[in-house]
């Protein structure tokens, strides 16, 4: 055996070794993660049965399928399944989720003949002489699949993040930035399946695909495992069932509207006098608690009458700090990211992108104006 192949397989073996343990680790943190737990696994029986069960069985049965790895069409239904837990804590799964592994089942239960009869039958003679075409067909449903649930994972991730501006004054760590790459790495399965695959069907040599697959999927499990190992607690979305307050119509209309002026009143001179936004930590609950109104009344003010959502709301009032330093620091002792944490930002990009959406400059160009 060559040294890459020795180096191949350390790798690999320790792929399928590595994602049983750290969803053994995974199941003892609270709060349980059961998806991400689940992708974890099925990243390792895909290399599993890429690396050893294909492998063996291929001595005895050549396989009818160049992708010969059922698992593969779970992924991206867990991932859905991961999200939709982060944004709305849905822990159980219902007879009506079943449809999301039905690729899963069907393509896994097309192996069953064949392990069961052998090659001497005429379901296998078909399935072997059409290898080019079946394999088509699967990389087609796959295509659909990832796709399909990609634009659904998009959409459940956005509402999150909406949700999220509606309550926390900064979000980001706690925002699930690495799911982006994740989603990106998935992407990225499409494309590794497809190069290899038209490689492979233009060589008409499938003797080291099981290989190949088996350490993109290795490289997969280490890379997730450390990033579910090391992700920061995901903000509980379980206050989502709130409405904002919307503004009453008919005849008291102007009643009610006068109300809101005054208390839109109110909360600006508390936040000019007492700077609540200091604190990166605040959230809707903690102003409404503050200024003592309900969580839902302070929502519907900021979003009815200042019109605005919490997030941006609470962030003007930390630009406008921030601004104020920089015009007392002209010399320049501070960085001006220093004065940005000190003004109750908690992330470097998030401060960045927010003062030139609302100066039209970065702040270095905007601190080089009052030089």
């Amino acid at each position: 055996m060559s040294s890459i192949h020795i180096i191949l397989s350390i790798i690999i073996q320790g792929a399928i070794a590595v994602g049983p343990f750290a969803a053994l680790l995974l199941v003892k943190r609270k709060p349980r993660q059961p998806y991400l737990i689940s992708i974890i696994l099925c990243l390792s029986l895909i290399v599993s049965h890429s690396y050893y069960v294909r492998g063996v069985v291929g001595l005895f049965i050549e396989s009818p399928f160049i992708i010969a790895e059922p698992f593969i069409f779970l992924i991206s239904p867990l991932l859905y399944f991961y999200f939709s837990n982060i944004a709305s804590k849905k822990q159980k799964l219902g007879w009506s989720d079943l449809k999301h592994v039905l690729p899963f089942i069907i393509f896994f239960a097309s192996f069953i003949p064949i392990t069961v009869h052998g090659q001497s039958t005429v379901y296998y003679n078909f399935l072997y002489s059409n290898k080019i075409v079946m394999t088509g067909l699967l990389w087609t449903i796959l295509v659909v699949q990832f796709l399909y649930y990609y634009s659904k994972i998009y959409k459940v991730n956005k509402e999150y993040t909406l949700r999220l501006a509606e309550q926390h004054s900064n979000y980001e760590q706690y925002e699930a930035s690495w799911i982006r790459v994740f989603l990106l790495l998935f992407l990225a399965i499409l494309a590794f399946v497809s190069i290899v695959l038209f490689v492979f069907l233009h060589e008409s040599d499938f003797t080291n695909f099981s290989i190949v697959v088996a350490l993109f999927f290795s490289l997969q499990v280490y890379f997730i495992a450390y990033k579910g190992l090391n992700q920061k607690t995901f903000i509980s979305d379980n206050q989502s069932d709130y409405r904002t307050e919307k503004i009453v119509t008919g005849s008291k209309e102007t009643e009610i509207n006068k109300k809101q002026v005054t208390e839109k009143e109110i909360l600006e001179k508390f936040m000019l006098d007492n700077k609540p936004y200091l604190n990166p930590e605040l959230t809707l609950v903690d102003l409404a608690t503050q200024i003592n109104m309900s969580r839902n009344e302070l929502s519907a003010l900021i979003n009815n009458v200042v019109g605005s959502n919490f997030y941006l709301f609470v962030n003007g009032y930390r630009i406008d700090h921030v601004k104020q330093l920089i015009q007392k620091d002209k010399q320049m002792h501070f960085t001006i990211l220093a004065l940005a944490y000190d003004s109750g930002f908690n992330s470097k990009s998030t401060f960045n992108a927010l003062f030139k959406k609302a100066t039209g400059l970065t702040p270095s160009e905007y601190r080089k104006t009052l030089s």
